[in-house]
């Protein structure tokens, strides 16, 4: 499948594959060397994409310099300055081509219709992780709602059949941007982490999905909605937090259902973390429920509409709350050593000065094959 989304993406020459076992490979090519997408050896389950940038017209300049014409015309004494596009303004729109296998019918139609649903929604997969790591901004992308596409063409590899393209109109509020920066070494790394996670399904992705949306509403102005996705973002957070710990000390699936469905999360945030963490868990989580939870509750409850600092509060709390849980995990290393791995992360264990002791050791002895959160992830879905 070959698209162009009129929307500049800074992914140049990057390539993914994703197959049935799982294997991710993720790369940059430089001089628009890309590993071959459809190798001999396809397996039945495969995915790949590759990004290349594209100039094409700014379709955005066209209206504004007619919409400043007709203006003109209308009122002759009105002086807007010059009405006419520049020549050859053009703009970076990103093209991208998505492959997969899918198992062959008789009806070679239907197999397309599948092939296609599959390499969509890899994509809109892809653009979600580009979003976690603001690599792309508005509304988060959907299989019904891509950014505004200007082409798109399938072509069946083995029969060479391709459909008729269609070319769509780009009534789009997204920002097309005459220049594109250069993806950062840091966005890269976190695009890789992230599109990871989004595959073992990882909770901390959606928890990153939920602030970087949160980030752009606020840039947005949409006050509500910022607030809103750092709720969301925090309780995500938190449920993924107890779940570990839970999981980590032996409690059964069975069991840890009691737990959640039992109690609100008013109940669990006074019984269930503050023995488990210790610290100033009441103050760190007061501060919480003022700033995000109640606020949400009179947005979501009573309409209410927030202002544009108490939705950065918010946002900020999140990131309060974010790194409080992190803090806590590394002093409870010991206990429990996977969930700091989890949510704190190696680094952060390094920075508070705690890689020592029985902690250094359970490091050095991790068996970097072990599917502890692959098993985890099939316990949480039992638990929850």
């Amino acid at each position: 499948m070959y698209l162009v989304l009129p929307t500049g993406l800074p992914l140049d020459g990057m390539w993914a594959t994703v197959r049935d076992d799982g294997e991710l490979k993720v790369g940059h090519a430089s001089g628009g060397e890309v590993p071959e997408l459809f190798p001999a050896d396809l397996p039945s389950f495969f995915l790949g994409i590759h990004f290349r940038q594209v100039e094409i017209p700014n379709p955005q300049s066209r209206d504004y310099y007619g919409t400043l014409k007709t203006l003109s015309d209308l009122v002759p004494d009105l002086d807007l300055g010059e009405t006419e596009p520049p020549e050859k303004r053009k703009v970076l729109a990103t093209a991208v081509e998505v492959v997969t296998r899918v198992p062959q019918t008789q009806d070679t139609d239907e197999d397309m219709e599948v092939a296609k649903r599959r390499c969509l929604e890899f994509l809109v997969d892809f653009l979600r992780v580009c979003r976690s790591v603001n690599l792309m901004t508005g509304p988060p992308p959907t299989f019904d709602r891509l950014p505004a596409f200007a082409v798109i063409q399938t072509r069946h590899a083995i029969t060479g059949h391709r459909d008729d393209v269609v070319a769509l109109l780009l009534p789009t509020a997204d920002v097309v941007l005459p220049e594109m920066p250069d993806i950062t070494k840091r966005q890269f790394e976190g695009l890789l982490r992230n599109f990871n996670r989004m595959i073992t399904r990882d909770p901390i992705f959606i928890c990153q999905e939920y602030k970087a949306r949160a980030e752009a509403s606020f840039a947005l102005g949409d006050y509500s909605d910022v607030v809103i996705s750092a709720a969301i973002a925090s309780e995500v957070l938190l449920d993924h937090v107890l779940g570990l710990m839970l999981y980590e000390e032996g409690v059964s699936a069975a069991d840890a259902r009691v737990v959640w469905d039992g109690t609100g999360l008013a109940t669990r945030l006074k019984t269930q973390y503050t023995s488990r963490l210790g610290g100033p868990w009441n103050r760190e989580i007061e501060a919480w429920k003022e700033k995000v939870a109640r606020l949400r509750g009179r947005i979501v409850h009573a309409g209410y509409r927030p202002s544009g600092p108490e939705s950065e509060a918010a946002l900020l709390s999140y990131g309060a709350l974010n790194e409080f849980l992190r803090k806590r995990l590394v002093e409870k290393r010991i206990k429990y050593p996977w969930s700091t791995l989890q949510i704190a992360g190696l680094s952060k264990v390094r920075e508070e000065g705690k890689l020592n002791g029985k902690f250094k050791a359970f490091v050095e002895g991790l068996d970097l094959s072990d599917p502890w959160l692959e098993h985890y992830l099939k316990w949480r879905d039992e638990a929850r």
